[in-house]
């Protein structure tokens, strides 16, 4: 899966206590600012983009799920 812009695609690669290592969905990356929140129980995972609005994005990674929120 990908997609036609330069930047390309954002993956989550997480291991768990277990050592158990996963891949998450991608996600779209197209252009604008990747902010990355980490409060140590939860990463949320923000794309914004001021020229293009339907670029903006949110996620959040929580107990090794990644969700769009």
């Amino acid at each position: 899966m990908g997609n036609s812009c330069d930047a390309g695609s954002i993956r989550i690669v997480s291991i768990d206590a277990d050592n158990k290592i996963e891949t998450h969905n991608p996600m779209d990356f197209c252009s604008g600012k990747v902010i990355v929140n980490n409060d140590g129980n939860q990463v949320e995972i923000q794309i914004r983009d001021d020229m293009v609005a339907k670029n903006n994005g949110k996620w959040k990674f929580k107990d090794n799920v990644l969700s769009m929120s």
